[in-house]
């Protein structure tokens, strides 16, 4: 990543982004929980979300593909067998109709930053759009 690449380049470089969001299935329609990514665990949060996105990415291990709806389906089967009593859905953070919205600058600044801020860089904070 450049550092003078704009959030829009930068955006466009990660697109899609997919999140994964879910609800108790016998309460109220609003989303309650975000799955989030811990070191070395997902778990629920009800403050942040996960943000996974497409490209490619330097690790220890060499270059990678990442395929965000891949890892998505990945998570959101996890979370249907682990949370039976919730239901979890796949959303596109940046689509109009999204009731979901998240703070898509800070959590872009966050990954500028990088290894000091990691759980910031993965979880995007979030909330009910109004």
């Amino acid at each position: 990543m450049s550092q003078t690449e704009t959030d829009a380049q930068m955006l466009e470089r990660m697109s899609p982004l997919r999140i994964v969001m879910g609800r108790n299935k016998d309460r109220s329609n609003n989303y309650s929980h975000g799955v989030i990514e811990n070191s070395w665990t997902m778990d629920l949060s009800t403050e942040r979300v996960s943000v996974w996105w497409t490209g490619t990415a330097n690790t220890i291990i060499g270059k990678i593909t990442i395929d965000a709806q891949e890892d998505a389906e990945d998570q959101l089967a996890y979370f249907r067998r682990k949370h039976p009593d919730m239901e979890f859905e796949i959303l596109d953070p940046r689509a109009e109709d999204c009731p979901i919205c998240i703070d898509i600058p800070t959590w872009l600044a966050d990954n500028r930053i990088g290894q000091s801020r990691k759980f910031q860089a993965r979880n995007a904070a979030w909330t009910i759009r109004e």
